[in-house]
């Protein structure tokens, strides 16, 4: 989704979010939803569209889906090229959530907005055959907040905004073939409001507005 020609096609979302058949022995590349796209926006894409990956597969919050694609693809991807790991566990933490003991890593909250920018883009423009050109606000109640003084209220606050678009969108249709990697609901209304509530892994939740 971007001003220049297309000759191609893209995944929406990135089609290396969802696992390959040969490492779980199921389809979850069925019906993918695909949008127009130039070649060398593709190219550009690939490494962010990676990065996008381990972010969201490795949130303590997924679902056996994600696990399993830990434990393969992302693993196989580390053993090529173990900067990638680096990348993505540079910045650590020890942390106890819901009375396990697990690691919480820094995010790259602008390179993951990105990439989640573009995936609104490209669902927006797979359901009304148009683009949505105006500014979008992301936000993911995944996404903690581990240091500061207002860290818990932070957190919260995203915890409701969370749970509130679920209850405002609930008789929504979720849209998606393959509903253990990824679905979506969307809101768009007769003002040109946009509200997107996405679901990756049955655990990371991804809200998408529109500004005002």
């Amino acid at each position: 989704m971007c001003e220049e020609k297309s000759i191609s096609n893209e995944h929406v979302p990135p089609k290396c979010i969802f696992p390959e058949v040969k490492d779980l022995g199921i389809d979850y590349r069925k019906s993918p939803i695909k949008v127009p796209s130039c070649d060398v926006h593709n190219m550009r894409k690939s490494k962010e569209d990676e990065y996008l990956m381990m972010v969201l597969t490795c949130s303590i919050t997924n679902n056996r889906v994600a696990m399993n694609q830990i434990q393969t693809k992302i693993l196989r991807a580390w053993e090529r090229n173990p900067k990638l790991a680096a990348l993505l566990l540079r910045i650590n933490k020890p942390i106890k959530s819901n009375g396990q003991s697990t690691l919480a890593f820094k995010v790259d909250i602008n390179r993951f907005n990105r990439s989640l920018d573009w995936i609104v883009r490209g669902l927006y423009f797979s359901q009304h055959k148009k683009k949505w050109v105006t500014k979008l606000r992301i936000e993911s109640p995944a996404m903690l907040f581990l240091e500061g003084s207002d860290a818990m209220q932070s957190n919260q606050i995203l915890k409701t905004m969370g749970a509130t678009v679920s209850q405002v969108l609930d008789d929504l249709p979720k849209i998606g073939e393959n509903p253990d990697v990824f679905w979506y609901q969307m809101l768009h209304n007769k003002k040109n409001e946009l509200l997107i509530n996405m679901m990756f892994f049955g655990g990371l939740q991804v809200l998408a507005s529109s500004q005002p």
